[in-house]
């Protein structure tokens, strides 16, 4: 009686923990979908107001590129929550059956004891066997087992009562993650559509680029230019300060600075509320010229027109320039680290201010010509130029 007891509670432990752990893995799924759909509602929002200015087939295209990527990441995540509520359909029917082979085992075993009971211990034969001790030592042993029975009997109801609840509870559950299972499956068809128009509108996004490429390749120039120029002044300033720490080292301050930064690697905050990153870091394939590779120092974030620029960390303003052609450029030095915010507009700081995480220094100003409005952001470490995309949050 004993072992079966440890056994369903065992059992029942067991599916408990089951099911933390698979609401753990769909919590988990859930918080992706939802950013994932967060993300796309404000790339639509942005391509809404690029399809409405000029000179902006360039950061369309990119657009919809990173649209389709977050699409594609979408399209992955509905079909990991199928997998994953299929697995928990074939683990719910599993444990069902077990439940049911252990409920009918337990009744086999329950109608046995009824009837050995009522054979040999009904309350006729109870009496004559309490009364026929030998003395009230045996009376009382006797009793006591008797009770034993009585006992053993309404445990074994109560097991056998759990079982069936159990039974109804797991059956309720299967229910449910069929049903959920259905959304999920309509959600991931509803998902891959769209993700053909959109490839389909990028296809004839880029076909209209493709006729500007004398412009294109007029803007890639200048880029160019004011990239080279930006990465001079960067440069410039960093073998400055480090040659003034060659003599004094970084302070006690600028080393804690430091290893906070580098210990918030993949959690810093983005430099604008929000936004969406059109060219990546790295050297890669120019989105409208086949042909043309480009290197990118940072990486590239399309966001609305206005919007403010943080810090991303606790840091020191280290230099305020302007490039021709380019707005703004503000450099936040955190101990080794620096964060670069380029193309900005309505400087808020100055040389030598210490800011805090998400302090406000700058806006984005509206594009040239009517164009979108981009920020540019990079993050170095010494003289090395890092991936900014490893270092803000996902």
């Amino acid at each position: 009686m004993n072992r079966k007891k440890i056994f369903i509670v065992c059992f029942c432990i067991s599916v408990f923990l089951i099911g933390i752990i698979s609401q753990d893995k769909k919590t988990s799924l859930n918080q992706q979908r939802e950013k994932i759909l967060q993300e796309i509602k404000i790339t639509n929002k942005l391509l809404e107001e690029t399809s409405k200015k000029k000179g902006s087939n360039l950061n369309k295209v990119q657009l919809l590129n990173s649209k389709i990527d977050k699409r594609k990441s979408l399209v992955e995540v509905y079909n990991s929550e199928i997998l994953q509520i299929e697995q928990k359909i074939i683990e719910r029917e599993g444990t069902i059956s077990r439940l049911e082979e252990e409920l009918n085992k337990q009744k086999v075993l329950y109608a046995d004891f009824i009837k050995y009971s009522y054979k040999n211990y009904n309350n006729y034969n109870a009496s004559i066997y309490l009364l026929a001790s030998s003395d009230m030592n045996q009376f009382y042993v006797r009793k006591k087992y008797l009770e034993q029975l009585k006992e053993a009997r309404k445990n074994k109801i109560l097991l056998i009562k759990k079982i069936k609840e159990k039974i109804v509870e797991e059956l309720v559950n299967l229910e449910k993650e069929k049903i959920d299972k259905q959304k999920m499956l309509n959600g991931f068809e509803t998902e891959k559509t769209i993700l053909t128009k959109e490839m389909k509108n990028r296809e004839e996004a880029i076909k209209i680029l493709e006729q500007e490429e004398n412009n294109l390749r007029k803007e890639l120039s200048e880029k160019r230019r004011i990239e080279e120029e930006l990465s001079s002044k960067i440069e410039a300033l960093i073998r400055s300060e480090a040659k003034k720490d060659s003599y004094t080292a970084l302070t006690p301050e600028q080393k804690i600075i430091s290893v906070d930064f580098e210990k918030n690697r993949g959690r810093l905050p983005w430099p604008t509320l929000q936004g969406v990153i059109t060219e990546q870091f790295g050297e890669h394939e120019h989105t409208g010229i086949k042909g043309v590779r480009v290197r990118n120092n940072g990486i590239d974030i399309t966001t609305v027109e206005n919007e403010y620029v943080r810090s991303v960390f606790s840091g020191q303003i280290s230099k305020i320039f302007a490039i021709k052609g380019a707005n703004y450029t503000v450099i936040v030095r955190h101990g080794s680290y620096y964060t670069v915010y380029h193309n900005l507009s309505d400087i808020k700081v100055n040389v030598g201010d210490v800011v805090k995480t998400k302090d406000i220094i700058g806006k984005v100003p509206k594009g040239k010509e009517g164009g979108s409005s981009i920020i540019h952001f990079e993050i170095w470490k010494g003289l090395e130029k890092l991936n900014p995309e490893e270092w803000i949050s996902k």
